[in-house]
């Protein structure tokens, strides 16, 4: 900030000397803060202030175009306002149907985020994916900018940065591939994913940088240049291979297709060895992807490469095709669309309308209720994405937009703007390849809009006078006003949206790396320090990563009523800024449960009170979510603990309703009987619920509420029989110490004594405990 200051400090002073009208300053802003700077950020991941690396870059990107509108602004009042108003004009003239067409998306999202189920998430999204609409919007205006300013000259060093940036992103992955400075990198032998923080948005990355830096080779003449862009195109593509991105993959294979196969060549037999090359290069990963999906076994040395081992895992695509549930979750989308076609349900918002419209009896979207493939917050399809979180329209228009980039590039793609019109081609069709399978994040947006900005630079004529004239300036007593506000405005903008939730975060980010790693006092103490930073519009990432924190830090035996209350208190918080996600609800009455089950000093009334508040928060969560699963099972557990058992074999009822596939569904309808004394059925839904691949003899919480309903019944028996599974799987004093009761309950004396030396073993300090037992014992 305080650079900001100094430079906006600076140029305020000079106004006053009438220095607005240097030409030369309107091109040198641009080509510093957007090119220089901005195509650099893709590179940068600097814990814990760019972590996650995309939202940490998403910041350093508004604070800089902020900056440079703060510019702008001062060049539009110290000139002729006439003489950039011509040269926007003029550009826009030159490529009026695409710029329409950006005009529309920009309007298109602007609309979508304003009618939004979430207004605050659309605009500022989520720090784990680094988006919202603010950035999105900014990286169209951005576009639009760079190429109504950008001259020939320019675009040339731009490509340099951008290409040298991609160089550089591809070189760490090499070093996290390979294992190199293992103290500065993190080490990924299989799908490195760089700076970016993800292999899918690696592999699109590169993608926008493979086939302009092979035309650039090809237009180049024999030289350091021409080796370098060489180099740069293998190591993109080796790259690409290592990232196992079936998407990329998907994009590299379109793209390379459509460059070589429709070459712009105008001897026959030119295009027909093209061809035969073309074909020749395929029969590798042809072979590959047969021999991967003929083979039940791979070769001895793919075996033994665990990276050849990776990537042949990737090429089985009938594995995919049968197991992948991306398939599942785009016919979730393709409800979302038709149930809100045309304003979507806002950006970023995709995971309110997967939530909504979630079923489980699609295939493979849910291994089991809790797993990560029933909760998705991207289709992996942006086309999907694009729908359900924007509408119809903005779909479209995306769309035309790519079609009219393509048909610009169509229209000059002869003489000596073939070749590059060609590959620029070759890029769009790799680039919408292999979001069929991925999804946008900043960086890979940001490389998105500087290429449509360069098409259209390509795509449209020069202006007639490259540079606007020096005029007639302001009078300073208009002038110094303005710019003052001007730069207040933006100075509290990236105080209270840049600076201040970077700051925060950065506290957020180690604490979650202390918890992570056990030192849970440091990481509660760093929370804290997060939450008295005051309000940003990241108050709710704060609070359930703090959350998240506190789970990560329960006690092995089971949680503890301190973190719970604790908890509840942060997610009602996040509950208030985020009130369409489901899983804050869900993980709230499941704390509230906590409270209920462990807090001793409520009073009946207060008990009660806090039942009906448990029930709430799970009927919330079932209105946006009613078919997910997770939320029956939870509700279920309440139920159990307000000892409402009629209430929870009527809950089980509807969860075994939505889905009957799922096993732990009649395994808790099995215990809701075993609670009501009907213990045939007890057995026949344990049973079925085995049958269905729930093995609750695995499962440490279903043993726990087993063992609730065996206490109840006063059934030793069972109580013996659950303890002695606890101890397989949690070998803890405690589980030891209760087992050792049980047997001297059912007479089983000597078992009795084997487990209460075993909790001597297992914690010394017990000794004396121990031994008055052991007293007890005949």
């Amino acid at each position: 900030m305080a650079i900001q200051v100094a430079i906006l400090w600076y140029l305020s002073r000079q106004s006053v000397k009438n220095i607005f009208g240097v030409t030369l300053q309107l091109s040198y802003f641009f080509l510093v803060n957007l090119c220089v700077l901005t195509l650099i950020l893709p590179l940068v991941n600097l814990p814990p202030w760019f972590s996650p690396p995309e939202w940490g870059k998403s910041i350093a990107f508004r604070v800089l175009f902020s900056l440079v509108l703060v510019l702008l602004s001062f060049l539009m009042l110290g000139q002729n306002r006439e003489e950039i108003f011509k040269r926007v004009k003029q550009r826009f003239s030159s490529a009026k149907p695409a710029l329409l067409l950006l005009g529309g998306l920009f309007l298109a999202f602007l609309l979508a985020s304003l009618f939004s189920f979430d207004i605050n998430y659309s605009l500022w999204g989520n720090p784990v994916r680094g988006g919202g609409s603010v950035t999105f919007l900014s990286l169209i205006a951005a576009s639009f900018l760079v190429f109504v300013f950008f001259s020939q000259k320019h675009w040339k060093y731009a490509w340099y940065v951008a290409l040298t940036t991609a160089f550089l992103v591809s070189l760490v992955a090499i070093f996290q591939w390979q294992g190199w400075f293992p103290n500065f990198l993190k080490s990924k032998e299989i799908r490195p994913s760089s700076t970016l923080g993800n292999d899918i948005q690696l592999g699109i990355f590169l993608i926008l940088s493979l086939f302009p830096v092979l035309v650039f080779f090809f237009k180049e003449k024999i030289g350091l240049k021409k080796v370098l862009y060489l180099a740069a195109f293998f190591l993109f593509a080796f790259v690409i291979l290592l990232t196992g991105s079936r998407g990329a993959y998907l994009g590299t294979l379109l793209g390379f297709s459509y460059f070589i196969l429709l070459y712009p060549v105008k001897k026959l037999w030119h295009s027909l060895g093209l061809k035969l090359l073309f074909f020749l290069l395929m029969l590798v990963p042809a072979f590959a992807v047969y021999y991967a999906n003929t083979h039940d076994t791979m070769p001895e040395f793919v075996r033994k490469n665990t990276t050849l081992y990776s990537i042949a895992g990737r090429l089985q695509l009938k594995q995919f095709i049968t197991e992948e549930p991306r398939f599942s979750t785009w016919k979730v989308g393709w409800e979302a669309i038709k149930a809100r076609p045309l304003f979507g349900y806002g950006p970023e918002n995709f995971a309110v309308a997967f939530d909504k419209h979630y079923d489980p009896q699609l295939p493979n979207i849910q291994y089991r209720p809790q797993s990560p493939n029933s909760w998705w917050d991207r289709a992996h399809n942006i086309l999907i994405d694009i729908g359900a979180q924007a509408g119809i329209p903005a779909l479209l228009l995306y769309l035309s937009l790519l079609g009219t980039l393509f048909w610009l590039l169509q229209k000059i793609k002869h003489g000596e703007n073939a070749l590059l019109s060609h590959g620029l081609q070759a890029t769009l069709v790799a680039y919408i390849g292999s979001l069929l399978f991925g999804f946008d994040n900043f960086s890979t947006l940001l490389a998105f809009f500087f290429l449509v900005a360069y098409i259209l630079h390509v795509a449209s004529k020069e202006p007639e006078n490259q540079e606007p004239k020096t005029a007639r300036d302001l009078q300073s007593f208009v002038k110094i006003p303005v710019l003052a506000g001007i730069t207040l405005l933006m100075l509290l903008f990236n105080w209270q949206y840049s600076w201040k939730p970077l700051f925060v975060n950065a506290h957020v980010y180690i604490g979650k790396v202390l918890a992570e790693q056990n030192l849970c006092n440091q990481s509660f103490s760093r929370m804290e320090k997060a939450l008295k930073k005051g309000t940003t519009f990241i108050d709710a990432y704060v609070r359930t990563t703090y959350f998240d924190a506190l789970r990560n830090c329960q006690t092995a035996a089971s949680e503890t009523l301190e973190l719970a209350q604790k908890g509840r208190v942060l997610l009602k918080q996040a509950a208030q800024a985020w009130p369409y996600h489901t899983r804050i609800w869900i993980f709230l009455g499941q704390v509230t449960t906590i409270v209920v089950e462990r807090d001793e000093e409520l009073t009946p009334k207060e008990r009660e009170a806090t039942v009906k508040e448990a029930h709430r928060y799970f009927e919330r969560a079932g209105e946006l979510s009613p078919k997910h699963q997770e939320i029956y099972l939870a509700w279920t557990k309440l139920y159990m603990v307000a000892k409402d058992y009629e209430g929870m074999l009527k809950k089980t009822e509807e969860c075994v309703a939505i889905d009957p596939r799922t096993g732990e569904c009649w395994f808790l309808k099995g215990l809701a009987y075993e609670f009501l004394g009907n213990y045939k059925e007890f057995r026949l839904n344990k049973k079925l619920a085995l049958s269905l691949g729930y093995d609750a003899d695995k499962d440490f919480y279903a043993l726990s509420n087993l063992l609730q309903a065996y206490g109840e019944a006063k059934d030793i028996g069972g109580i013996i029989e659950t303890y002695e599974k606890l101890i397989t799987l949690r070998p803890s004093p405690q589980f030891y110490a209760s087992l050792a009761f049980a047997y001297r309950e059912s007479r089983e004396y000597a078992k009795a004594r084997e487990a209460a030396l075993k909790v001597l073993e297992l914690d010394p300090t017990t000794k004396a405990e121990v031994e008055a037992f052991l007293k007890t014992l005949p």
